[in-house]
């Protein structure tokens, strides 16, 4: 097999340079002879790893060349000119990589050839399954090309279409790469997945051990890196919202989660061996599945692209991966020899197994009754004393003891505790696993209902009264129809997942409690168990505690008694891990082993509970509170609100600000109009003084072809507060005073303007405001940063044990290394 350097990467940059000069053909040749090296190598196996190489340079040029472009402001690319702005910041303009369909499959494509050079070095199986990825991406790049020409009528029209107001963040540049990036980690390695269930061999192991656990940590970093955006966002203004691409990225991330439970224990042949690389498959075909979701336009939703999109390449690729995996798991299923019935070590006991030793004895019991009339009929002497019996009837006897006690050990005792942690670890899986299965019934039970065009019901559209007080006669139909589309019923999901989180939060109590005497682990489990019961029929802390002040709804109050329940399952496993860590800590200080791993593993599932209970908590008890401004005498004057909070609203004067691209008439993309002040106070005084530009109008033209000119089509309303205005409005981000023990947003909706546009920055503007009447709303999250401090005590964790597994990790030889099974070498195809 063709050996290449770590450094191939170098011959990328000449590489960006050339075709960046060249321009729009070289660059559309470059991803084609990417493409074509990807499947020579597919035909080539021995030259395999060169050909990657060679594509990943491309690719990675191809990339560069892009970036080059997007950041020198080169609208002659219609890529460019749809989703840049000359007035954005270095790192925003960049950021447009992802910013569409187009640029995103260019920048998979580039990734996946990248982990392919690596992988192109451990056989036939592993080789194919990572270039027919690049394949796939390189082929869909081509297909939707981010080279193409700007149309000259569009030049003509604007300069440039810009960005979306909600994606001029600095979150863009960090949340959806994570994403991407998890998501070829876990779809590179597909094909050793593959070959460790049709043939048992191959370096799965050792692939999964890395790319597993790398995937798992970036993908919950861009998780908290999204809910901390969303929270920000006026859209959203909170951490979570079952948005349909959010509820396909937790499909992945749980089938992800269940498949590391099982990592440690993974051996080919052996333990888990059949239920590990098919969870690695079904969460590449769940992010590929993810990626289809963003790209639909059946169901409503803020992620969503627009105009024409990849979408039938990322269906077909999903169910392609998933009919291999379910193959593959009948294969295996058929090879893997059968175990024995009752074995040492755990391993299950078929049904007809435990017939046989129950009725063992029952045989035994009718020979020793009938010996008395063989002996009358045969008249031989036959005994079935202790001493003196025959062969047959001690074997018999012998086998009825065994199994006897072999059942009773296994069914009448607690198992030993490797028995014990491997059930527990299959209850983690299969939980996991169901609350995957969860996210993927409501996501296809809402494209069906959308395909079907059934009406919504009332009980999804949970605040559409109070947003229709607001709205304006011209309002009411748009909010009619964006309330009719389909979503994800996120209230049905809340209430499918609750009992699935409690099960979890007793077994992580139950496993990081480990105590010497195990009878008392069960003793404090059952006691945490009855606890949690006696929370949700008898307790009711959650129904105690909720004074509904907030926006909570009627269908959350409906699951009270399974949160209740949850509360005590969380601060079990809490608890559970604090002392784990600390035993480890006092155990191992002398070796530095409690540090290493015990204490981050700790760290890991402490941080989750903790930020599952603070943000129920937060999103539970949250209070709001809403004022009726009169535009402009109320505005300089403190207006109180609930929980001792006083807000002063000040408006500037209006003035045009380049914030993405646009120009001082209107015909580029956003822009401030406005400019506001705003001051907290409490009991103590001064919380807070902030100003910042607030109100965003978008006087754009649809480009020629009809295609949106941002990428996001934004018209999901946000339900706790948000409204859906009509004309070139939109609303501006809450600001929000961040505590230690709650956070408060003030939301300040856009006020009317008249303005022509036509003069100077500033003028004229201000006489031409309309007197109106303003909502004002302060809403209250108690305990969400400590959302924030959990998100962080899991990743830190979590990147410890990522850091210690690939330094400790032997490096794997693939032209030397053994087979797992000890047949042939793992390089050689």
């Amino acid at each position: 097999m063709q050996a290449v350097g770590r450094w191939w990467w170098l011959a990328a940059p000449p590489f960006a340079v050339l075709l960046y000069l060249l321009g729009n053909p070289a660059e559309t040749a470059a991803v084609a002879l990417a493409c074509a090296a990807t499947l020579a190598g597919l035909a080539a196996p021995g030259r395999a790893e060169g050909l990657a190489a060679a594509a990943g340079c491309l690719l990675l040029a191809a990339v560069a060349s892009l970036a080059a472009h997007l950041l020198l402001d080169d609208f002659s690319y219609r890529y460019v000119w749809l989703y840049s702005a000359a007035g954005l910041t270095w790192y925003l303009k960049l950021s447009n990589l992802w910013g569409g369909d187009e640029g995103t499959l260019l920048f998979l494509a580039a990734l996946s050839a990248t982990a392919s050079v690596r992988l192109a070095r451990f056989g036939r199986w592993t080789t194919s399954g990572a270039l027919l990825l690049t394949a796939i991406l390189s082929a869909g790049a081509l297909l939707w090309t981010p080279f193409a020409a700007t149309p000259p009528e569009d030049l003509a029209r604007a300069a440039s279409q810009g960005m979306n107001a909600h994606l001029i963040r600095v979150w863009m540049a960090f949340h959806p790469p994570q994403i991407f990036a998890a998501y070829i980690l876990f779809l590179a390695p597909a094909g050793a997945a593959l070959e460790a269930l049709f043939t048992g061999r191959g370096p799965w192991r050792e692939l999964a051990a890395v790319y597993l656990r790398v995937g798992w940590l970036v993908l919950s970093l861009g998780l908290a890196t999204g809910m901390w955006w969303a929270y920000e966002d006026f859209t959203f203004g909170q951490i979570w919202h079952w948005d349909p691409v959010q509820t396909s990225v937790f499909m992945v991330w749980a089938l992800a989660t269940a498949q590391m439970h099982c990592l440690r224990r993974y051996r080919p042949g052996g333990g888990f061996a059949v239920i590990h690389p098919v969870l690695g498959l079904l969460c590449g075909a769940a992010a590929l599945a993810s990626m289809a979701v963003t790209r639909s336009p059946a169901l409503a939703s803020s992620h969503r692209y627009v105009g024409e999109t990849s979408l039938p390449l990322w269906l077909a690729a999903a169910g392609l991966l998933f009919a291999l995996a379910l193959a593959g798991a009948a294969v295996a299923r058929r090879r893997r020899p059968r175990p024995a019935a009752l074995r040492d070590g755990g391993n299950r006991t078929g049904a007809r197994s435990v017939f046989r030793a129950l009725r063992a004895p029952l045989i035994l019991r009718q020979a020793q009754d009938e010996v008395p009339y063989l002996q009358k009929t045969t008249g031989l002497m036959l005994s079935l004393s202790k001493h003196e019996e025959p062969p047959p009837f001690a074997k018999l006897r012998a086998r009825a003891a065994s199994r006897t006690m072999a059942i009773e050990n296994r069914y009448m005792r607690l198992p030993s505790p490797r028995d014990e942690g491997t059930i527990l670890i299959w209850c983690a899986i299969v939980l996991f696993g169901l609350a995957a299965l969860v996210a993927a019934v409501f996501i296809g039970q809402a494209y069906v209902s959308a395909a079907l065009a059934l009406p919504r019901p009332e009980s999804l559209k949970p605040f559409f009264e109070t947003l229709a007080r607001w709205g304006r006669p011209g309002e009411l139909e748009e909010l009619r129809r964006v309330f009719a589309r389909w979503d994800i019923d996120g209230f049905g999901m809340n209430r499918w997942l609750a009992p699935l989180a409690v099960l979890l939060g007793l077994i992580a109590g139950h496993t990081f409690l480990a105590l010497r005497r195990r009878l008392a682990c069960w003793a404090a489990t059952a006691l945490a168990a009855l606890l949690a019961a006696l929370s949700a029929l008898w307790l009711h802390p959650m129904a105690a505690l909720f004074q509904g002040t907030g926006m909570t709804s009627r269908q959350t109050v409906a699951i009270f008694s399974w949160l209740d329940a949850l509360l005590v399952a969380i601060a079990y496993a809490i608890l559970g891990a604090l002392f784990w860590s600390a035993r480890a800590l006092l155990r191992r200080r002398a070796e530095g082993g409690g540090l290493r791993t015990a204490v981050p593993l700790g760290a890991v599932h402490a941080g989750v509970m903790m930020a599952l209970l603070a943000g129920t908590g937060a999103t539970v008890f949250d209070s709001y509170a809403q004022k009726i401004l009169e535009y402009p005498e109320d505005f300089g004057r403190p207006q109180r609100f609930p929980d001792g909070f006083t807000v002063t609203l000040w408006l500037g004067e209006a003035a045009f600000v380049d914030d993405g691209g646009p120009s001082r008439k209107g015909a580029g993309a956003f822009r401030s109009v406005a400019e506001v002040a705003w001051q907290l106070e409490g009991d103590e005084g001064v919380v807070e003084r902030r100003a910042g530009h607030t109100v965003y109008r978008d006087d754009r033209p649809p480009s020629s072809d009809g295609q949106g000119p941002v990428r996001l089509m934004c018209e999901i309303v946000d339900y706790r507060y948000a409204r859906s205005v009509g004309g070139p409005r939109r609303m501006i981000h809450p600001f929000i005073h961040r505590g230690l023990w709650r956070d408060v947003q003030v939301w300040f909706p856009a006020v009317d303007y008249r303005v022509d546009g036509t003069g100077a920055p500033g003028e004229g503007v201000a006489a031409a405001r309309q007197a109106s009447e303003v909502p004002v709303v302060l809403k209250v999250f108690p305990l969400l940063s400590w959302v924030w401090i959990g998100l962080a005590l899991c990743l830190g964790g979590a990147a410890v044990l990522t850091f210690q597994e690939l330094r400790g990790r032997r490096r794997v030889q693939p032209d030397r290394a053994p087979d797992p099974l000890g047949q042939t070498p793992v390089g050689q195809p």
